[in-house]
């Protein structure tokens, strides 16, 4: 989840979303990808492929992110959750 205080949902997809897809996009931890642009907040929720590290894998993922030199200035910083599910 990642705060953008007076953000539209198109600003939030262009200067958020779409760096952080792109960041973590080609990890190999990562089986899917679902982004949602909110009026000042994007939210992405990163599926893992099966099996995986969890702790490792999380950490794949923040370190793509905090790769991303650019964010927009008002953005606050990413806040990695994490959420395990049962089938």
């Amino acid at each position: 989840r990642v705060p953008y205080p007076g953000a539209s949902p198109t600003e939030v997809e262009d200067g958020l979303i779409l760096p952080i897809e792109e960041a973590i996009r080609g990890l190999e931890v990562v089986e899917r990808i679902t982004a949602t642009a909110r009026q000042g907040s994007a939210e992405i929720e990163v599926e893992l492929v099966e099996g995986v590290d969890t702790g490792q894998a999380t950490q794949d993922i923040k370190n793509a992110i905090d790769s991303i030199s650019f964010f927009p200035e008002e953005a606050e910083r990413p806040t990695l959750g994490l959420r395990l599910e049962q089938d």
